[in-house]
């Protein structure tokens, strides 16, 4: 007859062979190092690839690339904008060429984007309404020309 010893001995050899514990280790191992490699990847893409760009000897191509991104990001904060302004824009009034009637929503226009919208002209830097938005004039006589 085994002694009470004996069988928690046998126990705890059970327990160790086929112990849960062990897979989850495992699967949260195979986890984390996966969200390590994840970490390291946005690091490089966001500040990695612009570093060694920087170096002195970089490649004429890592360098282009760096700067092809500035300017995408610059497009593409500009390309936001844009989108805001003509949303905004949507429910003011418009002539039939769909420009902006009113200097008001002109101007808010010029103030989100930065350009002044089609129709309109920002006013030179040194005039006395400097960066003001006023309508573009048309010419549309021809001068008795035919």
């Amino acid at each position: 007859m085994k002694s009470f010893n004996d069988h928690i001995d046998n126990k705890r050899e059970e327990l160790k062979e086929n112990d849960p514990l062990d897979d989850l280790t495992a699967v949260l191992g195979v986890a984390a190092a996966g969200l390590g490699a994840w970490g390291l990847k946005k690091a490089w893409d966001k500040v990695g690839k612009d570093a060694v760009a920087s170096l002195p000897f970089a490649p004429d191509k890592w360098k282009a690339a760096k700067a092809q991104r500035k300017i995408d990001k610059a497009d593409t904060k500009k390309k936001e904008k844009e989108t805001i302004a003509k949303a905004a824009g949507l429910d003011k009034d418009k002539d039939k060429e769909g420009n902006f009637t009113n200097q008001k929503d002109a101007q808010a226009y010029k103030d989100e984007t930065g350009e002044a919208p089609d129709g309109w002209v920002t006013s030179p830097e040194k005039s006395p309404g400097n960066h003001v938005i006023r309508r573009k004039s048309r010419i549309t006589s021809n001068h008795g020309l035919r």
